[in-house]
This record gives structure tokens, C-alpha cells and sequence, in this order.
């Protein structure tokens, strides 16, 4: 077991961040969720149309 809390806390710490960011997982084809996160940021920025909106509708004010 652990020696205090602290000890207990910073053991899990260790294992969450190697479970999230260093370990590959089959969900992401065998990349780490970093590097699929980053993979993915990458694949919209290589095709701007995914980043276009439509155009706001722009009213015409009222005439006084």
C-alpha cells in the first residue's frame, strides 16, 4: 500500500498522466490521445473548408 496520501496521490498522478499521454490506445489506430488530438487539430487545419461558417444574415436598419 502507500506510506501517506501524498505518496498514494502523486503514484496516481504518475499513472494518469502515462495512461493519457504516453500510452497508445487501440481506440486511436495505436497513437497516444496527444498525438491523435494533435493529428486531428492538423487534419481540419489542412482543410479550411471544415473551418468556414456560413454568413451571419445582416438586417438592413430601419428607415426612420
Amino acid at each position: 500500500m502507500f506510506a501517506s496520501l501524498a505518496e498514494a496521490r502523486a503514484v496516481i498522478e504518475r499513472w494518469r498522466l502515462d495512461y493519457n499521454q504516453v500510452r497508445p490506445h487501440s481506440a486511436h489506430r495505436g497513437l497516444t490521445p496527444d498525438a491523435a488530438h494533435l493529428r486531428s487539430a492538423g487534419a481540419r487545419l489542412r482543410n479550411p473548408d471544415q473551418l468556414r461558417r456560413a454568413p451571419a444574415a445582416i438586417e438592413a436598419p430601419e428607415p426612420l
